[in-house]
Formats: C-alpha cells, structure tokens, sequence
C-alpha cells in the first residue's frame, strides 16, 4: 500500500460554485500542463486527475482525488495523493496539495 497524504478545508460557498472552481484549476493546465487525465466521477463532486511534476519527471503519474462534500451552510473538500514511492522526502505532494488548495481559494474568490 503507497503512503498517502490529505488535507481537507471548510470553505463558506455551494456545492456548485466549488465544483466550478475545481473544474476550472483542473481545466487551466490540460495535457502537457500540471494536471492530466482528469475524470469527474458520476456525482460530478469527485474529480481524478494525475500530477505531472514540471521538475520530476519520475513522478509522473501521481493520483490525485479531489472530493468535495455539502455541509451546514459550507462545503468541505478534500484533496488526497497516494504516493507512488515509498515517501516524499521532498515534499512534493505536500506542495501539490497546498498549491491546489491556494488555487481554490482564489478561484472561490472569483465565483460569479
């Protein structure tokens, strides 16, 4: 079983708006870009995509699931890399969820 590393925040928008959001970061670097191979899962609330290092070509097909999830009056997502290698010395996927989840943020900032 490969290490895996989550982080899940509560942010005050629709299941609607954070899905647009998602979409949008995952839609911004298609193909050759950071992310790759995304697929929305039927309830179109779980997004698959694959990492693609710009640094790190080994680590090229890293999984990604991002989950997003209705709560009282909030949304909570949860963004999950299981770790192709045995540990992440470097802090890459750490990094990974972190940028994806600054990218969030600021695209909620811009939800219509």
């Amino acid at each position: 079983m490969y290490p895996t590393h989550e982080r899940q925040i509560e942010l005050p928008k629709t299941l609607d708006q954070a899905t647009w959001a998602i979409r949008r970061i995952l839609e911004r670097e298609p193909g050759f870009g950071k992310y790759r191979y995304t697929n929305v899962k039927i309830d179109g609330a779980v997004f698959e995509t694959i990492i693609r290092p710009f640094f790190f070509p080994l680590l090229a097909l890293t999984p990604m699931t991002i989950e997003a999830k209705p709560e009282q009056q909030k949304i909570s997502v949860t963004v999950k890399i299981s770790s192709p290698f045995l540990g992440d010395v470097l802090n890459f996927y750490e990094r990974y969820i972190d940028q994806f989840l600054s990218s969030l943020r600021s695209e909620l900032g811009q939800v219509p």
